[in-house]
């Protein structure tokens, strides 16, 4: 399916029908996928070479961006959905599956794959902690605004205050 306001290179691949699933064989020590999150998307289950790691990952935003946006309307792209790394290197398969389920109070139950990041032998992920603390709306929707793109370049600075604890 073509989608032009977020996926990479435009495109997904879309399916609510159980069973139906998409298999990638890669050669690495890890893979990334990343979908959207919308209000109509529903849970996936996740093999590795054949192993089942994971029946309950769910594609199903998390409410509304702010007071007064419209459900229906708040596709978030790009987010890591499911990851594994410290695979021996090596050739691998991930097979991502449609169980026909819907996530908790979704609309339906589509499962979408926009891209798959496969992770070298070359080490592990190299960003290990990120803190999203400000935010922007690509596109326009019902009851949404959008604003400028946030860009990371030289001389950007920001701020954070943040509490750890168990």
């Amino acid at each position: 399916m073509e989608d032009t306001m977020g996926s990479l290179k435009n495109t997904e691949m879309w399916s609510n029908q159980e069973g139906s699933y998409a298999e990638c064989t890669f050669r690495g020590t890890g893979v990334v996928w990343y979908g959207p999150v919308d209000t109509i998307y529903g849970i996936a289950k996740v093999s590795i070479d054949g192993k089942l790691m994971d029946d309950n990952i769910s594609q199903r935003v998390n409410g509304v961006d702010f007071p007064g946006s419209a459900a229906g309307y708040d596709k978030k792209y790009r987010y890591p959905l499911y990851s594994i790394t410290g695979l021996k290197d090596g050739e691998h398969t991930i097979r991502i599956e449609a169980t026909g389920r819907k996530a908790n109070d979704a609309k339906n139950s589509y499962i979408v794959i926009d891209y798959l990041r496969i992770i070298g032998k070359e080490g592990e992920e190299p960003i290990r902690f990120i803190i999203n603390n400000d935010y922007n709306y690509p596109h326009i929707a019902w009851g949404n605004y959008s604003k400028p793109a946030i860009l990371i370049e030289d001389g950007y600075s920001n701020y954070v205050t943040m509490k750890l604890g168990r």
